[in-house]
């Protein structure tokens, strides 16, 4: 058979083949319907995850989404947590990744894409790989290094190479905020009905007061609220997964020409914004009043505009009173610094067990500076150190018997990589915010929204890095995504026109995917 321009024609579908793969998926349907008759959900999200493997070999650039979703959702985690599926689940779905990266590296012969950031996140795990030979427990530094290894180098390499035009950029912030969206709403509704017994399949989990670590038993209690937890199963974390995604949305809308995909970007940003209010993280606070300041700082908001935050804020802690109250607590920080916690207002319990965590921490580096003590270790160190706290100022709370966190990004990652691993780690903040910094500049005028998406990453990175003043280096996915897409974003920017939706070579220029003036197949 041939076709015009002596092309030969597409042959038609074999229909044996066809119907060979029809009766080999119902084989397979029926197959999981037999293992897991007891349990329906699971066999649904089987099917739903074979129908998102069918999609992502048909159309691998599909894979990258559909990752995306699972990834954020933390659909894979709540399946294996609440739903009976094996571990594997959990770990092997970013491997979806490989189709896309594949077409782009084997199929079409791309070059690979190298951030600024990629070498230091290389020396940052080499750095751990050295601190994990002298480790005290060496396993349980291996398993959490081969987990960076996966979640984080690999995420990151994978993303920026993946990712490679400005549209496929801004669909995948689209679709992170429609993720987080949904998020938000589904906690909100669930805190607005106090349906708080009911997890919604695990998606909106809570912290509720009076249940015990095993989370099985309910107490009456009349202190505290019911502190959202969503997909993730921690109320800080949550909270700061979903305050990295308000910049990114406002700056969106900024940026959008369109009214009404405007006003849906500022719809979205309302949810999450709500979805974060549930947590009642005071570290998500934090970072949201850092985030202000620096969009005040950069004269991308007047008067008016914090006005009407202002009054945005005002009525979000309305709606959720206790917001204010654990606010309004920080006031012990005071108190413990005067040294005067008696009787002193405010959560000075807390505060005072997550202080002596972070100078333990600061203990710890004092004593193996250049490596630290190995990935993952510092917990193994805690109740030594702690007690080391306890000696030299009364104002400290230990944790006796158990083995904690450091509660401090920054105290973490200088105990556990050292010196080296924590100046490796920060300096892939460090260029990525700086290239990100010289997009903004440099388009803010003849590409406006390239600007503003490049300052919602860079204002992303700041919320992250204030709001990790009170969390400690965990569920790191979640990072190293949203560093792999900033780098992405000052990327695009400082090689070429990305709003022309060109393809990121070689460092020594641009490939042309297709512009207005070029078809595509034109040379």
């Amino acid at each position: 058979m041939t076709s015009v321009a002596g092309r030969p024609a597409l042959q038609p579908t074999s229909r044996p083949l066809a119907r060979l793969v029809a009766l080999a998926v119902s084989i397979a349907a029926f197959w999981v319907g037999v293992a897991f008759a007891e349990a329906p959900l699971a066999a649904t999200l089987i099917v739903l995850g074979a129908l998102a493997l069918i999609v992502s070999l048909a159309r691998p650039g599909a894979a990258t989404y559909v990752v995306i979703v699972i990834l954020y959702s933390n659909a894979a985690g709540v399946a294996v947590r609440d739903h009976g599926l094996p571990q594997l689940v959990g770990i092997a779905f970013p491997l979806l990744l490989a189709l896309p990266l594949a077409e782009q590296l084997v199929l079409r012969r791309k070059p690979v894409v190298v951030t600024a950031g990629l070498p230091f996140l290389f020396g940052y795990l080499l750095v751990q790989v050295l601190a994990a030979i002298g480790a005290r427990d060496p396993v349980d530094a291996t398993d959490s290094l081969v987990g960076f290894l996966i979640s984080g180098f690999g995420l990151y390499f994978v993303i920026t190479n993946v990712v490679r035009t400005y549209g496929s950029l801004r669909l995948v912030t689209w679709t992170v905020l429609l993720v987080g969206a949904g998020m938000g709403a589904l906690s909100t509704y669930q805190a607005g009905t106090e349906t708080y017994r009911n997890d919604y399949l695990g998606f909106s989990t809570v912290d509720l007061p009076g249940q015990d670590s095993r989370g099985e038993h309910l107490v009456a209690s009349l202190v505290g609220t019911p502190r959202a937890e969503g997909p993730i199963g921690e109320t800080n974390r949550y909270g700061q997964v979903m305050l990295v995604l308000l910049p990114l949305g406002a700056f969106l809308a900024l940026g959008e020409r369109r009214r009404g995909l405007r006003w849906l970007a500022l719809f979205l940003t309302a949810l999450i914004l709500c979805g974060m209010a549930t947590t009642f993280s005071r570290g998500a606070a934090l970072g949201l009043v850092a985030v202000l300041g620096v969009a005040v700082a950069f004269r991308y908001l007047r008067l008016v505009h914090l006005g009407l935050l202002g009054l945005l804020l005002v009525a979000v802690l309305a709606v959720f009173p206790r917001y204010s109250e654990r606010l309004v607590d920080l006031q012990g920080l005071a108190s413990i610094v005067a040294g005067e916690t008696a009787d002193a207002p405010g959560d000075t319990g807390n505060l005072r067990g997550r202080l002596t965590a972070t100078l333990a921490a600061l203990y710890v580096w004092e004593d193996h500076p250049l490596l630290g003590v190995g990935r993952g270790q510092f917990d193994k160190y805690y109740p030594e150190y702690a007690g080391l706290v306890a000696e030299t100022t009364s104002e400290s709370r230990v944790a006796f018997g158990e083995e904690r966190q450091a509660h401090n990004l920054y105290t973490s990652v200088a105990a556990e990589p050292g010196t080296l691993g924590f100046l490796a780690f920060f300096a892939v903040f460090l260029v990525t915010m700086a290239g990100l910094e010289q997009a903004r500049r440099r388009w803010r005028h003849d590409r406006p929204e390239v600007s503003q998406l490049a300052m919602g990453f860079l204002l992303a990175l700041v919320a992250y890095l204030v709001s990790g003043i009170a969390l400690h280096l965990s569920y790191e996915r979640y990072l190293w995504f949203l560093l792999a897409l900033a780098g992405v974003a000052a990327t695009l920017a400082l090689r070429g026109d990305p709003a022309r939706d060109l393809e990121i070579g070689p460092s020594a220029g641009w490939r042309r995917v297709r512009t207005a003036s070029q078809p595509v197949g034109a040379r």
